[in-house]
């Protein structure tokens, strides 16, 4: 039932002597680091005995969105490296990441006798520790990325021979993915093509898509009716999620659970792959794999698809299951489960799970968020003038004048590229700045565009396409942009017909005009908010509108840009008051209910939010003067702890 994905850890030693007996070698110019460590370096400590360690007795604390965010410092650099390689890019190549702190080890022994030293011996541990526990969290957290099989990680250390001994340092570490099996990652269009499939299933069972119980019901529905249980001779194939997205369906528990995980990240409901064994302590204990999922009331339970999944159709027993549920011999969950906490066998980390509830989920319809009030962290972006980092400012950077085309205004991104719109109060006009996300480096600058005030735009991943949208007055205009030339394609006007699903007669005769734009591929829908509204209105993919959303509360900032995720409309707002000292993000989940507010960065003005690739990021707006002389400035800023979920 369990199988163990082995990461194959091979460690390359590249040292070059070539200096004369005696002779001082000149140092090669090295990459320069922020630190750097001399002297020797500590055992990087193991645990023993992490067979079926239990988490219930953990802090609940412990687990945060994902196992990566419980890494030490250098393990999730170089998690955050493969996330980005093969999550976001959906790149197939080696990941090399550069440590914070190099390793370095001075001795005065010779470099063959350094070898064999406890010191030497207890780096080399401590770099295969980070490789393996960033490689265990990656493939717990992760599971779509189903071609990546035997892994294994390359060090190159560089050394200095000295008249009194010598000195090696490991600058960087390099992962070598393996495939599952030949032509693997040849097939990841085809598993996302899969995915979604699954995704437009799994809502066209959803009476309502915005009730998580419902959407996750449905979810666990999908995977069991698709899945049938594999005993013929092992394969690696039926460890992955591969069979049930893109396959037959045959799979073990591990595909069972893997592919929940996959469909609940897809709708952004928390939810975690957990290992261990059942019926401990007995001769049928066995390894095994499952689910924990986190409700709407903040609390956690568990799923076990596999075991849900039976010959005389879909059971409930363990759907959304608390610790002191019976299972189906009437053990409590608690005692007939017991979670293993290094995931690998390795020792080189043990692992929080999320605690789950006592008691199984109960359902209700009114079961509403409690709204929380949390603080997103802002971090300046940085690009390159000439050899040094500066903060990009994108008006300069776009060589635009002030008064001229000086302030942003919508913004959005595709994972690769981001665009910014920068406007010209005195012509009315814009021009589209297109940044390259790697190191936001502007590649082109559009000419001036009649967009009139452009105040939002958003990215159509289908069409591919930027979708802008005019602010002035009460327009409803809409402007289709080619994202490569930046020329304006094609423009329409929004046309609001007699009657719409949820709206009155007076709520339709009240629109006039939006403030903001955003598109959700997985739902195929555009959001518009609407100007002077505490309210939102759908258009489908061809922008008719379908559906008014009423929102059940308006924070008292001043709208600015909008951004949506798969289930929820966020609305960047600045302050309208000299109390309000931070700018805001107001989440609502689709259906308008309030689920939070995130107070993002003070001092300067909101202008826009979006997420391009897996990242959000806010474009900020400065006004000042300058020896008597009006100034503007506009910024952007990677926004992290975005933690929109209840």
């Amino acid at each position: 039932m369990k199988k163990k994905i082995t990461w194959i850890l091979i460690l390359a030693v590249a040292f070059t002597l070539f200096m004369p007996a005696g002779q001082l070698p000149k140092v090669k110019a090295a990459e320069e680091f922020q630190e750097e460590i001399t002297g020797q370096l500590k055992p990087f400590g193991k645990v023993i005995g992490t067979e079926g360690i239990a988490s219930y007795a953990r802090s609940a604390a412990s687990y945060k969105n994902c196992y990566g965010e419980q890494l030490d410092e250098e393990a999730k650099g170089l998690y955050d490296a493969m996330v980005k390689q093969y999550v976001t890019a959906k790149g197939i190549g080696d990941v090399t990441y550069t440590f914070n702190t190099p390793f370095r080890l001075d001795s005065a022994k010779e470099f063959e006798q350094v070898k064999e030293d406890d010191n030497y011996q207890m780096m080399m541990e401590e770099i295969g520790e980070i490789a393996q526990s960033a490689g265990d969290a990656f493939e717990y957290d992760h599971p779509e990325v189903f071609w990546l099989y035997q892994v294994s990680y390359n060090v190159k250390i560089s050394g200095q021979r000295k008249p009194t001994g010598c000195s090696v340092k490991i600058d960087s570490i390099t992962i070598r993915p393996g495939e599952l099996y030949s032509g693997a990652s040849g097939k990841i269009a085809a598993y996302e093509e899969g995915v979604q499939r699954a995704m437009e299933e799994i809502k066209n069972n959803c009476v309502n898509i915005n009730d998580r119980y419902e959407l996750i019901k449905s979810i666990h529905t999908y995977v069991c009716e698709k899945a049938s249980y594999y005993k013929g001779t092992t394969t690696k194939k039926i460890y992955t999620t591969e069979p049930l997205l893109l396959g037959n369906g045959q799979v073990v528990c591990e595909g069972y659970a893997k592919t929940i995980k996959v469909l609940c990240d897809r709708f952004e409901i928390p939810c975690a792959c957990v290992s261990g064994v059942v019926y401990p302590g007995t001769s049928r204990a066995d390894g095994h794999m499952w689910n924990a999922v986190k409700m709407n009331n903040g609390k956690w339970y568990l799923i076990d698809a596999t075991w849900n999944d039976q010959p005389q159709g879909i059971q409930d027993t363990y759907f959304l299951a608390g610790k002191n549920s019976k299972g189906f011999e009437g053990t409590y969950i608690k005692d007939e489960r017991l979670e293993r906490a290094d995931f690998s066998g390795t020792g080189a980390k043990v692992f929080v799970y999320p605690i789950l509830n006592n008691s199984k989920y109960v359902y209700t319809k009114e079961d509403s968020y409690t709204p929380y009030t949390r603080t997103a962290k802002a971090t300046a972006v940085y690009t390159k003038k000439g050899t040094k980092k500066v903060k990009l400012e994108l008006c300069a950077a776009a060589k635009q004048k002030v008064n001229q085309y000086d302030t942003v205004k919508g913004s959005t991104g595709n994972g690769k590229y981001s665009y910014y719109i920068l406007y010209n109060r005195k012509a009315s006009k814009c021009k589209i700045v297109k940044a390259r996300q790697s190191d936001f480096k502007v590649v082109k600058v559009s000419k001036a565009l009649s967009l009139g005030e452009g105040i939002d735009m958003t990215y159509n991943a289908d069409k591919k396409r930027l979708v802008v949208l005019n602010g002035q007055k009460a327009s409803k205009r809409l402007y289709v942009v080619r994202p490569d030339t930046l020329k304006i394609e094609s423009s329409e006007t929004v046309n609001i017909p007699s009657t719409i699903k949820g709206a009155k007669k007076t709520d339709l005769k009240a629109i006039n005009g939006f403030s903001g734009i955003a598109y959700n591929a997985s739902k195929k829908q555009y959001v518009l908010h609407l100007k002077n509204s505490s309210n939102v209105l759908l258009l489908n993919k061809n922008r008719k509108p379908v559906k008014y959303v009423t929102l059940s509360k308006k924070n008292p900032y001043k709208d600015q840009g909008i951004e949506v995720a798969a289930n929820y409309i966020l609305i960047g707002q600045s302050p309208k008051k000299k109390s309000q000292v931070y700018n805001i993000i107001s989440v609502y989940d689709w259906s308008g209910q309030y689920v939070g507010m995130l107070r993002v960065k003070k001092g300067e003005e909101l202008k826009s939010v979006y997420k391009s690739g897996s990242s959000y990021y806010a474009a900020f707006y400065k006004i000042y003067y300058k020896k008597k002389k009006l100034m503007r400035e506009d910024y952007v800023y990677k926004l992290s702890k975005m933690q929109i979920i209840p």
